[in-house]
């Protein structure tokens, strides 16, 4: 009796600070534990079928079933700020209104990597160009990555030397793409080769596409914050970007801050204006001075009629 095809995942490798990245934070500040939680079904819900989850009311009545204490508008808020702040890619979801992203993606393929059945191509986002295959052919394309188990499966001699083979070629592709992004901003990093080739060799997979993407935006969002340096003389070099896992904060392009000018500060400025200067303005005299002038008024009489 042939075994049922696998589809999704048993299990999903889940970050132990997933809670402490920023956007997750920014859940937990809005909508408490009930927005943390969501999260978490939806990864499940999301790697169950594979990489990517249709945003349908059916997939929305499901989890409303798993979720008793969420209300739909609140499932809904919940979803539209994670897609806000690109825990979920943006554009498949305006598009396609699909729940996916990189790192889900990536997390997918490293789990399935051992799968004899052809790499499914459909809501792909390309890790080079950020740009997103969206296949509609269902016949051969979707989440069709099926094997009787996730990770027990035997694989000929043949197929496994060509893994090997073919699984360095690819890391040096990725290391040449990450290295010259470097190097195009700084030459300093070409004495920093052997130090970062040690770092990316040891990034999963995953990591190392993430790598490439970080120093994309690392390189976009520097030169934009720093016009004037343009030999990236204190942008950060290519092995501490991996050594200190830097890439992770650039999955996407940080907001960029102009730089404030003397004559942006001069404007800001506030200078309180004197109420003197007002015409209406009218200063009301105490009693004593009162007196006093009434007193250099009747001295100023007494004088001029002497004369």
């Amino acid at each position: 009796m042939v075994r049922p095809e696998k589809i999704g995942l048993d299990y999903f490798p889940l970050d132990v600070d997933i809670f402490d990245d920023e956007k997750i934070e920014a859940i937990a500040g809005e909508f408490g534990s009930k927005g943390e939680i969501v999260v978490v079904k939806l990864l499940c819900a999301i790697y169950k079928k594979g990489y990517f989850v249709q945003w349908s009311d059916l997939t929305q009545a499901q989890l409303l079933k798993r979720l008793p204490d969420i209300t739909d508008e609140l499932l809904k808020k919940i979803v539209n700020r994670l897609v806000k702040w690109e825990f979920f890619d943006k554009d498949l979801f305006d598009s396609e209104n699909v729940l996916t992203s990189l790192h889900i993606q990536a997390n997918f393929f490293e789990a399935t990597k051992r799968r004899k059945t052809p790499r499914p191509t459909q809501y792909i986002i390309n890790v080079n160009n950020n740009s997103v295959n969206v296949n509609n052919n269902h016949a051969t394309t979707g989440v069709n990555v099926n094997i009787s188990t996730q990770s027990k499966v035997k694989k000929s001699k043949v197929n496994k030397s060509k893994e090997k083979e073919e699984e360095p070629l690819k890391t040096n592709s990725l290391f040449s793409n990450y290295f010259d992004l470097f190097t195009s901003l700084s030459k300093k990093n070409l004495s920093k080769r052997a130090m970062a080739t040690q770092e990316f060799l040891k990034l999963p997979s995953f990591d190392q596409n993430f790598a490439v993407t970080g120093a994309r935006n690392y390189l976009t969002w520097y030169l934009k914050s720093n016009p004037d340096d343009v030999d990236g003389t204190y942008s950060i070099n290519a092995y501490q970007f991996i050594k200190e896992m830097e890439f992770k904060n650039y999955q996407t392009i940080p907001e960029i801050k102009k730089k404030k000018t003397g004559y942006d500060s001069a404007r800001e400025k506030v200078i309180p204006v004197p109420e003197w200067s007002n015409p209406d303005y009218a200063e009301e005299a105490t009693d004593e001075e009162v007196a006093e002038f009434k007193r250099q008024l009747e001295a100023l009489g007494d004088k001029n009629e002497s004369k």
